[in-house]
């Protein structure tokens, strides 16, 4: 099963209730954001290779907020999957304290997230930093925008 499949099972049980969630709640969740390219894509994917089951062949935002998502019982990690201790309404307007400078390594402000510590990174961006290194370049700009540490 690819990764983000394996993600794609774990937001739907954090989002959701018993497995379920509604598709407008799965699309407009600022980590699913973050995290898929094509939701939509990687959901009929997830179709295909029964780990969800939804009605219809393709889910439209607006139209299908409503429809539900349901985990099947091929999904993983349906019952393993933590709440996070914030969500991003609830995270602290500030960043965090950085590492001192030398530790930057001279190259300013498009690298201060990785003088943070692992920790508060994952409070952050709601992902380690080797996830978020495999994330095109503009899906970082704009993790760190939000972060506000550009």
């Amino acid at each position: 099963m690819s990764a983000e499949l394996a993600q794609l099972t774990k937001d739907i049980s954090r989002l959701g209730t018993n497995g379920t969630v509604p598709f407008g709640t799965l699309f407009d969740d600022p980590e699913v954001e973050q995290y898929y390219e094509a939701l939509v894509g990687t959901l009929k994917a997830a179709k295909r290779e029964g780990l969800v089951t939804f009605e219809g062949q393709m889910l439209l935002k607006g139209a299908h907020d409503a429809v539900p998502i349901t985990l099947t019982g091929a999904a993983p990690f349906i019952d393993t999957v933590e709440k996070p201790a914030s969500t991003p309404a609830q995270a602290p307007a500030h960043a965090p304290a950085l590492a001192p400078a030398p530790a930057l390594g001279g190259g300013g402000p498009a690298v201060k997230h990785l003088a943070l510590d692992d920790a508060v990174f994952e409070q952050m961006f709601f992902m380690d930093k080797a996830a978020f290194a495999k994330l095109p370049k503009w899906k970082q700009d704009n993790a760190k925008k939000k972060a506000n540490l550009f």
